[in-house]
């Protein structure tokens, strides 16, 4: 996995600059977050010209971006997952929504590769490559595969 991001002190969020871009191969982001962090609910989603991938709808079109699914309570924890399995035609926006909680709610941002994608989980804990401590915000950029 590598990331490319511009040095601008000032266009962070947290420790992620906005802009970042992430290059890798079946790539698997998530957010992990608890109701005791804050929150109840979160939508991870992903945004393009081809349109929008989120809770609303699992897969786009072209079945290049597949959805977890929505959690909507997380009193021992959740997780909501986007996966590229082969990779991405359009530059996608990678936005995280806390729809029922608060401004300042915490939660993990989890970065790994899917390799071995089934129904009982998508991205095991053994494939997580990058796990963020608590953050407040993310905004990745593109994805380039």
């Amino acid at each position: 996995m590598e990331f490319k991001n511009s040095n601008h002190p000032k266009k962070r969020s947290q420790n992620i600059i906005i802009g970042t871009q992430i290059y890798a191969e079946k790539l698997a982001i998530g957010i992990y977050w608890r109701n005791d962090w804050g929150v109840r609910d979160m939508d991870i989603s992903a945004l393009n010209i081809s349109g929008k991938v989120g809770w609303d709808s699992y897969y786009n079109q072209s079945n290049e971006l597949l959805y977890s699914g929505d959690i909507t309570n997380a009193p021992k924890g959740a997780v909501e997952y986007l996966y590229a399995q082969n990779g991405l035609s359009d530059p996608t926006l990678i936005t995280n929504n806390i729809f029922n909680g608060e401004e300042t709610a915490s939660y993990k941002i989890i970065l790994g590769r899917g390799d071995d994608i089934n129904y009982d989980y998508m991205l095991s804990y053994k494939m997580s490559i990058y796990l963020m401590k608590k953050y407040t915000s993310i905004y990745v950029y593109r994805y380039i595969f």
